[in-house]
């Protein structure tokens, strides 16, 4: 069993790679999938999703939204005026590039500002080499019509991609790399 600490106020959590590929993550309509989607199964953390834009905005504690950290790789990736604004990380990183992502909502160093903040780490090379190509889509075809509508509108949406990783020199130098698209079409009434 954990032992309570009295000597450190830290809360917070890490979702690794092997708990975050087996979650469903929904695409929504007209945005890809969204690495930051996840980020409210932290404890303390509630996420405000914006559907015109498809990331969110987070709020730590009960705390005001905008006013944690965003890092990858423990880099600074918000504005001081749009902190918590995911869309720096969700419109620019994949979702398979991401091996794990830390949240710290009380208790964080005082390297990082805000509130609190999370974290995003990205994969990297080993001595084997890796990789794998995927797909994911929503068709037309695949979507029934509503009880008024006498038609199904046109709603095609395809993210796809694919990452390789291994040794340039084995145990000293490693690469990895990422490739992800977005195709999205659709028709109005």
């Amino acid at each position: 069993t954990d032992t309570i600490q009295t000597d450190n106020t830290q809360l917070g959590t890490t979702l690794r790679n092997e708990v975050y590929a087996a979650l469903p993550l929904q695409m929504s309509q007209g945005v890809p999938r969204d690495p930051t989607s996840f980020v409210s199964l932290a404890p303390g953390v509630a996420a405000v999703v914006l559907q015109s834009a498809g990331p969110s905005y987070t709020s730590f504690n009960g705390g005001q939204q905008e006013v944690n950290g965003l890092y990858l790789e423990d880099l600074p990736i918000s504005f001081p005026n749009q902190m918590g604004d995911t869309r720096p990380l969700a419109l620019a990183v994949s979702v398979d590039a991401v091996n794990q992502f830390q949240v710290e909502i009380n208790g964080e160093k005082a390297e990082y500002q805000g509130q609190g903040f999370h974290n995003y780490v990205l994969k990297s090379g080993a001595n084997q080499f890796h990789g794998n190509v995927f797909e994911y889509f929503r068709n037309t075809s695949l979507d029934a019509k509503s009880y008024f509508s006498t038609y199904v509108p046109a709603d095609h949406q395809n993210e796809y991609g694919a990452n390789i990783s291994g040794p340039f020199k084995k145990d000293k130098l490693f690469f990895f790399g990422n490739y992800d698209a977005y195709d999205f079409n659709t028709t109005s009434n």
